[in-house]
């Protein structure tokens, strides 16, 4: 039995879970909300002692030290500091969220064959994780594509706390949010908004073909879930590389929605623990 926790920056979603060959099967599960980290994490505590696990794989928001799962200086501010290892008594492999929601989808989803694969997550935050020959990049920490500034033309001055016009402070849920004064989960799917957040992901996107050479980059999350979001990302790629790569601007296949459910993080992130147990 393995252990799986999505823990992203809104809820928590726990599960208990079985490998069989190439397949991982979620079995029990919960989800909290992301809270203060001493009541969440006693939550994730009872769930794995009722349910118990040989190890668990903890894909979380970051930014992260992978080595000792001590989250860094997140906007959620109660959380920086916090490791997740001293947190979890069993056996633990951390990893990002986006991470290991681009293993799911490069095993069993639309990034199948491609490499290397951008996986980007829109929701509360943006973030992009990155496989390079089939395993997920980590080198000085984590890429944190969210945080790349952006060259559109917009007169928003973004709500990143660190960067405010990057690309999380330009287009994730909060920025809509600010943008509308409305939730974005209530906005019509052809809010006028969708256009300028499609075309900050674009920049995001732009950058991966011309930097890491990405054969395929899967947008998911909440807000990246939105047809008109990933129209608009494709339109901006189009214009920001400006004829040059036109095999990657030119291609729909190369930028596209994720095949798998909601649950990529999980499942990533019982396969990372299923990998680490040999």
């Amino acid at each position: 039995m393995i252990g799986a926790v999505e823990a992203g920056g809104t809820r928590f979603r726990l599960a208990r879970a079985v490998v069989s060959g190439d397949e991982v099967r979620l079995l029990e599960r919960e989800e909290l909300m992301t809270g203060e980290p001493g009541p969440t994490l006693q939550k994730l505590r009872e769930f794995f002692a009722k349910h118990p696990v040989e190890r668990v794989g903890v894909a979380s928001f970051g930014p992260l030290d992978l080595a000792t799962g001590v989250l860094g200086r997140t906007p959620k501010e109660a959380w920086r500091g916090v490791s997740l290892r001293d947190a979890i008594r069993e056996p633990i492999v951390v990893e990002t969220d986006v991470n290991a929601a681009a293993i799911a989808e490069r095993r069993w989803g639309a990034g199948q064959g491609a490499d290397p694969l951008v996986y980007v997550t829109m929701g509360t935050g943006i973030g992009g994780g990155l496989i390079v020959d089939g395993r997920p990049l980590h080198g000085a920490m984590h890429p944190e594509m969210g945080h790349i500034a952006s060259s559109v033309e917009d007169d928003f001055s973004g709500v990143c706390p660190f960067h405010q016009r990057c690309i999380e402070g330009l287009a994730s849920g909060p920025a809509i949010l600010a943008r509308t004064g409305q939730d974005p989960a209530t906005l019509a799917d052809d809010h006028a908004v969708w256009d300028m957040v499609g075309a900050h992901l674009g920049e995001l996107a732009a950058t991966a073909a011309l930097i890491v050479s990405a054969e395929r980059v899967v947008v998911g999350g909440s807000v990246g879930r939105r047809a008109r979001v990933v129209e608009a990302a494709r339109q901006r790629v189009v214009e920001t590389l400006a004829g040059y790569l036109p095999y990657v601007a030119e291609d729909p296949a190369r930028f596209v929605q994720p095949a798998s459910t909601d649950d990529a993080g999980l499942l990533g992130a019982a396969w990372l623990a299923h990998s680490a147990g040999g």
